[in-house]
């Protein structure tokens, strides 16, 4: 992880199942806790792999990037938005295409039951 002791990180797979398992289950995306570099057992399912769909960023203009959502994630709890408890939590990465100059860029994870992780390049 990025500094310090504890971290949360972000592990998914758009073809196949995680190669770590969340709860005894291999999932398409997942929340985990990194303790000194190390993955932990402890962790959220996001998304599970069978309910996944990808969108085009924009209908107008493919060039731009896709979208990749996962749903039917573990049930949120303790939301800052009393709304959301006991919904289903959500991914989508939203994969944009940059030019070729680009390297990888990510931006920060937002929102709380539905998350979204921004990738360039």
């Amino acid at each position: 992880g990025a500094g310090g002791l504890f971290s949360m990180v972000y592990l998914f797979n758009f073809c196949s199942p995680t190669p770590t398992k969340c709860k005894d289950r291999f999932v398409g995306a997942m929340e985990a806790l990194e303790v000194m570099g190390q993955v932990t057992e402890t962790c959220e399912i996001l998304g599970d792999l069978g309910q996944q769909s990808t969108t085009l960023v924009d209908t107008f203009d493919p060039s731009k990037g896709v979208r990749v959502t996962y749903f039917q994630g573990d049930m949120c709890q303790n939301s800052e938005n009393p709304v959301e408890n006991g919904s289903p939590r959500r991914v989508s990465f939203k994969l944009l295409c940059g030019s070729s100059e680009e390297s990888w860029i990510q931006k920060p994870v937002s929102g709380q039951i539905t998350k979204c992780l921004s990738l360039i390049h």
